[in-house]
């Protein structure tokens, strides 16, 4: 007998309550990814739906939890029910259960996320104490200590904000960034940067130190205009690397590349690597393409203090750069930064059509570096 013809049968000895004790009723199930298509066969819409799914090659199979037994046949599933009775299955029952993890991990998350430290702590003590293997358990307690160590109070010294700079970057950082992802993280981060700035503020810039001045530390916030405010309160800062990277660090962020200039020029001569990491960081695409064609085609000593001479390149490949780069400040007078500044007095000559000042002024030039001068030659 056919399964249609076994359900018509024992579905009409069902309703008619003509069935045997022990007897059960068949109950067909048609699943399908795609939409039935009408039907004009005089037969019940459960029977047309069978049919139809019959037809179709790409189905779905689905495996029905619980049921005592079960036929397929191209998509059409029988099950054997008991009558009237229905049933939650086991599996059903162990998904809530396994869920209560998930539930006291998110409680420790919520907390971390309103930095409210107290209600982390208790969270997290839920969570390892119903599940101390989770591991996730580590992470939470090192951001829940971070909270527990938070203070608006003035370190003392150096050393007191290296300490807690240190345990920002070391351990709290990776924690953060592991929980909430690089950007969550990232933005999780701010507050307490910002706190070690506040608190920093008042030490003052040491070269042994400087990765503990507020300065720095602003930067870390992403607060520039503070940056700044503080870099200005450093005596002589734009003879120092570090201030002079931290003030066009945050003039860029605050208001445009062209401003820029005249700071990245001096940081250029005072500190090559600096100037290095710094345009790295920016990620200027301009820039960025820029000084790829220096490294390209700029022939030096084939190192890092190279990049000292690539503000006088840059104004042989963009002479319209002259205009910013003429507001350096006098830095080291160092060879890269005499080139640079005969290259300006050169731009001016050429326009003033003063022909003898012009070839004195080139061979100066070429008595500096060779090949920069060749550079300049094969523009003119």
């Amino acid at each position: 007998m056919s399964i249609l013809k076994m359900w018509r049968k024992q579905n009409a000895d069902c309703k008619s309550g003509n069935h045997s004790t022990g007897s059960r009723c068949v109950t067909i199930y048609a699943v399908s990814k795609f939409p039935m298509p009408y039907s004009p066969d005089p037969v019940s819409p459960s029977v047309r739906g069978c049919m139809a799914a019959h037809r179709h090659r790409n189905m779905t199979r689905f495996a029905l939890v619980g049921l005592s037994r079960a036929v397929g046949v191209d998509g059409i599933i029988g099950s054997i029910l008991e009558p009237h009775t229905s049933s939650i299955s086991s599996m059903q029952l162990d998904i809530f259960a396994d869920s209560r993890d998930v539930m006291l991990r998110n409680d420790v998350v919520s907390a971390l996320q309103r930095y409210d430290a107290r209600e982390t702590q208790q969270s997290l003590k839920r969570l390892s104490d119903d599940y101390p293997d989770d591991d996730s358990v580590p992470q939470l307690t090192v951001l829940a200590d971070a909270l527990d160590r938070r203070s608006a109070a003035a370190f003392s010294g150096h050393s007191a904000a290296a300490e807690a700079r240190c345990a920002l970057v070391e351990q709290t950082t990776p924690a953060a960034l592991r929980m909430f992802g690089e950007r969550a993280g990232t933005q999780w981060l701010v507050p307490m940067w910002r706190e070690l700035a506040q608190r920093a503020s008042l030490l003052p810039f040491r070269a042994n130190s400087i990765d503990t001045h507020a300065a720095a530390l602003w930067l870390q916030a992403g607060a520039w205009s503070a940056a700044r405010d503080a870099v200005l309160t450093i005596e002589s800062w734009r003879r120092i690397p570090a201030p002079v990277m931290w003030m066009a660090d945050a003039l860029y962020r605050l208001d445009s590349l062209e401003t820029t200039w005249p700071l990245l020029a001096e940081l250029a001569w005072l500190a090559p690597d600096r100037f290095a990491r710094l345009v790295d960081r920016l990620g200027d695409k301009s820039l960025d393409s820029l000084l790829k064609k220096f490294h390209a085609g700029f022939e030096g000593a084939g190192d890092g203090a190279d990049i000292a001479w690539f503000p006088a390149w840059a104004l042989i490949e963009k002479p319209a750069l002259a205009r910013l780069l003429g507001a350096t400040q006098p830095s080291t007078r160092s060879s890269p930064e005499r080139a640079m500044r005969l290259l300006l007095e050169l731009l001016s000559l050429e326009r003033q059509g003063r022909h003898f000042e012009l070839l004195e002024c080139r061979k100066k030039l070429q008595g500096l570096h060779a090949s920069l001068y060749a550079c300049y030659m094969s523009t003119r």
